[in-house]
């Protein structure tokens, strides 16, 4: 409490001195670094003036009074607040479950609990609020209880309870960009995507109205991908979403070998079809991975092998 009230002192002094819009604390920061310049390589060690909550860690308060004797009767357990965490949340299981035979026994509803888009703190978290070192056991402990007080029909009762112990989960939503359908002369509506799959690169240009005709650099895709698992490949994002023969494919792709070229084409021909279908199928089609580009690349040569997994022979002489 000190610390508190002789930072705020000093930085009301040091407002009054310099501009009063130095209250924030980015501004701040910056004309202590100007008032103040250090020539010290460690950041750490240069002139701050932050919060004393920033800086001291959290510390417990005085657990025993005047006398000696501890507050909590669970002290001389070397981890009292965990322990009267436990005490605490069985005694609401206890509580939950006498609630639930009562109800049952009048045939009334039971009340669920239910916790969506959060999760369980994890170890460090509830080192935060308890301030006490836990090994990995007492934390899968402490979990376990409440996973079970949650079970209960009647956790309601518990429900402020275990409310501090949640996390909100983020979730941010995906939306895949849907290129707009164009027209030629003739009013055939058309779409044009790219795809990369190592270092083959693709261009499609998806007809609509067609007779499933596929033109892979001038080539019918049978002549060109003499291989079938090529084949499969190519055809296999009109297969999944039961469109086969219902379009035509003008495809041009450079670099890589057959099977990186196959893969490059069938992620352009998947996100040109796209443009052709409606939301819930495009969200079907990312599910099965086919609008993702595939990461990966040919690892490179390690010195001293054959390869990049692959050693060289072993001879003894």
């Amino acid at each position: 409490m000190h610390n508190i009230l002789l930072f705020s002192m000093c930085k009301n002094n040091f407002t009054l001195v310099v501009v009063p819009c130095f209250h924030h604390s980015p501004v701040l920061q910056k004309a202590i670094r100007y008032l103040l310049p250090s020539a010290l390589h460690e950041k750490r060690a240069r002139p701050i003036m932050k919060h004393p909550k920033e800086i001291f860690p959290k510390r417990k308060v005085a657990q025993w009074g005047a006398d000696g004797h501890p507050f909590n009767f669970l002290f001389y357990t070397g981890k009292h607040q965990y322990y009267n965490l436990m005490h605490d949340t069985s005694a609401l299981l206890v509580k939950a479950e006498a609630e639930e035979d009562r109800r049952r026994a009048k045939g009334e509803e039971m009340d669920h609990l239910t916790f969506n888009l959060s999760r369980w703190v994890n170890k460090d978290e509830l080192y935060d609020i308890i301030l006490e070192n836990l090994s990995d056991k007492d934390y899968s402990d402490f979990i376990q209880l409440c996973e079970k007080l949650l079970a209960n029909p009647c956790a309601r009762l518990a429900e402020d309870h275990l409310t501090t112990f949640r996390k909100k989960v983020i979730v941010k939503a995906y939306t895949q960009v849907v290129t707009p359908l164009q027209y030629d002369e003739s009013g055939r509506a058309f779409s044009q995507s790219k795809g990369i799959r190592k270092s083959a690169q693709a261009t499609v240009t998806l007809l609509d109205a067609g007779t499933g005709e596929i033109v892979v650099n001038g080539m019918d895709y049978l002549e060109y991908f003499p291989v079938l698992q090529d084949r499969e490949q190519l055809m296999f994002p009109f297969q999944f979403v039961e469109r086969l023969g219902r379009h035509d494919a003008v495809c041009s792709v450079t670099g890589g070998g057959h099977s990186s070229q196959a893969g490059a084409v069938r992620l352009a021909i998947s996100l040109a079809l796209i443009s052709f279908l409606q939301p819930d199928e495009i969200e079907s089609m990312r599910r099965a991975g086919l609008l993702t580009k595939d990461p990966r690349r040919r690892e490179r040569k390690k010195p001293g092998q054959e390869g990049a997994r692959r050693k060289f022979t072993w001879s003894k002489r």
